[in-house]
């Protein structure tokens, strides 16, 4: 199963379960693989997929450290869970 599907198939999953974090997750994720494969104007590849997730974590990791740094710990927590899914 590709990533694209895979992801595709955790969205209906979380929807399903309830799991509202994880559901927000996978959507913002979602969107960020169609925005590429839009710009780009072609089918994106797995490669492709790869490193816009490990762009995605890098991003929940970098707002989680300046969450932590303003003390919005709650909010620290909720970046680290993101970044974990």
């Amino acid at each position: 199963m590709s990533l694209l599907a895979q992801i595709q198939e955790d969205i209906k999953s979380a929807l399903r379960s309830g799991e509202r974090l994880k559901l927000t997750t996978l959507r913002i994720l979602l969107s960020a693989i169609k925005k590429r494969e839009k710009d780009t104007r072609q089918e994106i590849t797995e490669d492709a997929i790869l490193a816009i997730i490990e762009k995605q974590v890098q991003l929940r990791n970098e707002a989680a450290e300046l969450y932590e740094a303003a003390n919005r710990l709650e909010l620290f927590k909720k970046e680290n869970e993101e970044a974990s899914i």
